[in-house]
C-alpha cells in the first residue's frame, strides 16, 4: 500500500507541475452573482449613456466624491509598508480579479458566508474518478520600483467541502515575463476560515508586474470526489526603504450597457510636487488594456498626458475603467496633482463631445508604523504554524499567455 500511495505522489507532483503551467492558457471572469454556483449574465440596459466615478475601497486611499459623482478628491497613504492587491476582500463583486478554470473546477462569486469579512470566491466541481484538476483566480498587480526588503501574501482561506483523494491549495505570483510561478502548496484543509502567510521575499523584484494566484487541485482515485474551496481575502503586502504606493485610486463604470464605447485618457492639468517625487499615473479598463502613463521622475514632469483606451459598459460586478498610480519617494513632504478624465464620445480618440472629470490626488508619505495599524485591524497575527516559505516547489516554465481575462456574456 505504501508503494501505491507513493507512485500515486509522484504521478500526481509530475500532473501538478504540467498542469499548472497549462493552467493560464484559459482565462475567464468570476462573475458576480448572488446565489450558489449561478454565474449572473443578465445585464442592465437603462436608456441615456453617462459615466460616474467609483471608489475602489483600497487600502490607504481616502475618496471623496463629488456630485453625479463627477469629480474627486483622492488621497493617497505613501508609506514603506505597502499593499498591492485591489478589492483583496471581495466585499461587494469581484472587480479586478479574474479566474482560469479547470475542466471540472471553476469560479463563483458569493456575497457571504459563515465566518467571512465580506464576500467571497468559491472553486467549485466535481472532479470524476481517475481523474485531476486545478483552477485558481489571479489579478496583476505592479511592485513600486523600490528595493524590496520582504513581500508577502496573506490568504485566509477554507474548504466547505473536500472529498477528493488528494487535494493541495496553492497561493503565489506568476511572472508573465519568464512564465515562472513562485508558490506554496498546502495540504492543510480547515473548515473554518484560517489565515495563512506566504513569504515570498527574494522572489519579488522592483518595477516589475505579476500576477498574484490562489487556487487549488485536486486528485481522484476510484471515486469521483468535490472540491468547495473559498477564498474570503487576499493580500500581498511588501516593505522597502521608500515611501511608495502601488495600488487602483479611482474607479469609473458606464451607467448603461447599450451605449457604444468611448475613448478616454488622463491629463494633468496642474501639480505642486516634492522634488524627489517619482510616480506613474495610468488609466487602465476592464480588458486589462493599460495606457501609457503620466510620469514625474525627481519631481519633474516627464509626460503630462496619458495615451487614449477604449472603455465600454461591463458585466455586473466590474468597473470600465480605473485610474491606477505608482508612487515611490523618499521624504515625507506631500504633493497634490490636478488631474482631468477625458471621455469623448466620438468613434476615434478625440473626437465626438469630450466630457472631462476633475480628480485632486493628494500623496501624503506616512511611516510604516501608521499604515500597520491600519492592516492590523484587518489582518490578526497568523500562528508561526500557518507561515509557509515557497521551499523547493517552484515551477519554471516556457512563457504563458494570458488571454481573455474578461469575457463579457
Amino acid at each position: 500500500m505504501r508503494i501505491l500511495e507513493a507512485r500515486i505522489a509522484t504521478y500526481m507532483f509530475f500532473i501538478i507541475t504540467m498542469s499548472i503551467m497549462l493552467l493560464f492558457q484559459l482565462s475567464v471572469s468570476v462573475y458576480a452573482h448572488s446565489s450558489i454556483y449561478a454565474p449572473l449574465l443578465a445585464m442592465l440596459y437603462p436608456s441615456q449613456p453617462s459615466y460616474v466615478l467609483l471608489d475602489p475601497g483600497s487600502l490607504n486611499t481616502t475618496v471623496s466624491l463629488g456630485p453625479s459623482p463627477a469629480s474627486a478628491n483622492v488621497a493617497i497613504t505613501a508609506s514603506n509598508y505597502t499593499q498591492l492587491v485591489k478589492n483583496p476582500q471581495f466585499y461587494s463583486n469581484p472587480d479586478y480579479w479574474y479566474c482560469s478554470p479547470g475542466s471540472y473546477l471553476s469560479c463563483y462569486w458569493l456575497a457571504s458566508d459563515t465566518g467571512a469579512v465580506g464576500g467571497v470566491v468559491s472553486i467549485y466541481g466535481t472532479i470524476p474518478a481517475l481523474s485531476y484538476d486545478s483552477a485558481l483566480i489571479y489579478q496583476e498587480v505592479s511592485v513600486p520600483n523600490a528595493p524590496i526588503e520582504s513581500a508577502y501574501i496573506y490568504v485566509t482561506i477554507r474548504y466547505a467541502t473536500d472529498s477528493v483523494y488528494l487535494t493541495y491549495w496553492f497561493a503565489g505570483i506568476y511572472d508573465p515575463a519568464t512564465g515562472n510561478i513562485y508558490a506554496a502548496y498546502n495540504r492543510t484543509n480547515p473548515s473554518t476560515y484560517t489565515t495563512y502567510l506566504v513569504n515570498l521575499t527574494g522572489y519579488v523584484q522592483p518595477g516589475k508586474t505579476y500576477y498574484v494566484i490562489v487556487g487549488v487541485e485536486g486528485l481522484t482515485l476510484l471515486n469521483s470526489g468535490s472540491i468547495d474551496f473559498r477564498i474570503d481575502s487576499v493580500y500581498f503586502i511588501v516593505t522597502t526603504p521608500y515611501y511608495v504606493f502601488s495600488n487602483t485610486v479611482l474607479g469609473v463604470n458606464a451607467t448603461t450597457s447599450l451605449s457604444p464605447p468611448v475613448y478616454s485618457r488622463l491629463i494633468l492639468s496642474s501639480a505642486s510636487i516634492e522634488p524627489g517625487l517619482n510616480a506613474t499615473i495610468s488609466l487602465v479598463n476592464v480588458s486589462s488594456v493599460k495606457s501609457t502613463a503620466i510620469t514625474i521622475t525627481n519631481g519633474v514632469v516627464e509626460t503630462q498626458a496619458t495615451s487614449w483606451i477604449e472603455l465600454a459598459p461591463t458585466i455586473s460586478g466590474y468597473s470600465s475603467g480605473y485610474i491606477y498610480v505608482n508612487v515611490s519617494k523618499l521624504s515625507q513632504v506631500n504633493s497634490t496633482l490636478l488631474l482631468y478624465i477625458e471621455i469623448c464620445s466620438g468613434s476615434s480618440p478625440g473626437t465626438g463631445a469630450c466630457t472631462y472629470y476633475p480628480v485632486q490626488l493628494v500623496i501624503d508619505p506616512r511611516s510604516a508604523a501608521l499604515v500597520k495599524q491600519q492592516v492590523a485591524k484587518i489582518l490578526e497575527p497568523v500562528p508561526v504554524s500557518n507561515k509557509i516559505d515557497i521551499g523547493a516547489r517552484i515551477i519554471h516554465g516556457e512563457y504563458i499567455a494570458i488571454s481573455n481575462r474578461y469575457t463579457r456574456a
